[in-house]
């Protein structure tokens, strides 16, 4: 499956880095060596390509790529850097990967709590709008159908400096950067199909209510399903270890 979609990448975009209609027979020439393929399969491909609207055939002359041809291409090569992103980390985790992972993450509950809690009485107009508009691209790029790891950062971050308590940010910033832990995070809330936007809407929502002690408990729950995400995620993998 992978292979086929850095095929179909490598053909539309040899097509749109054209500056004149391009044919099956250039096109092979170009990825011959990279790829084991026969002119007949490019051709296939190609002619896939005007079935969908991607690419439109000039004549004998060859094609040309189309917007919504270029739109595909992004969402081509967004899914191969996921494919091969998650490909490295699978290879990497191990048991004691979870038990670090957790062990952060546990601390941050407790950290975070007390940052929700400063928020809803420091929080003003400005910081409150900050994390509306984060919480807003949050909801875009995902529905784009891409990991929101920078949002989900962003927002934390948001929410750290809107407690008021510096060393309480800084903190919390050292520790979602401890093993590249926010990546990571969102990449298993991904697989886990775990909704990061979700619990952000909750906990801003609580924040706007000046409610201390349910924006504590949203952010309480936010984190424990975050553990509970990565506990199943490494049993799912067979890279429980210390972590069951």
């Amino acid at each position: 499956m992978r292979d086929s979609v850095e095929l179909e990448y490598a053909v539309l975009q040899a097509v749109a880095e054209s500056s004149s209609p391009r044919g099956a027979v250039s096109i092979y020439q170009a990825l011959k060596g990279r790829y084991k393929v026969s002119q007949a399969t490019i051709g296939r491909i190609l002619r896939d390509f005007d079935r969908r609207g991607l690419a439109v055939k000039q004549g004998y002359r060859g094609r040309v790529i189309t917007s919504a041809g270029h739109q595909h291409l992004k969402s081509l090569f967004d899914s191969i850097v996921k494919s091969r992103q998650s490909a490295a980390l699978l290879e990497t985790l191990d048991g004691s990967d979870a038990e670090q992972l957790i062990k952060v993450l546990q601390a941050r509950r407790a950290l975070e709590r007390e940052a929700a809690r400063l928020a809803v009485a420091n929080a003003g107009s400005e910081e409150v709008e900050k994390l509306r508009a984060i919480i807003a691209e949050q909801q875009k790029t995902l529905a784009e159908g891409r990991t929101a790891t920078r949002e989900g950062v962003l927002f934390h971050e948001a929410l750290a400096a809107a407690s008021g308590n510096e060393v309480l940010a800084h903190t919390l910033d050292l520790l979602r950067q401890e093993g590249q832990l926010s990546p990571l995070v969102s990449y298993i809330r991904n697989k886990k199909g775990g909704g990061l936007a979700a619990d952000h809407v909750e906990i801003l929502q609580c924040i706007e209510r000046r409610d201390p002690e349910a924006a504590e408990k949203a952010v309480e729950d936010h984190i424990n399903r975050l553990i509970d995400d990565v506990r199943r995620f490494f049993l799912d993998e067979g890279r429980a270890g210390k972590a069951e």
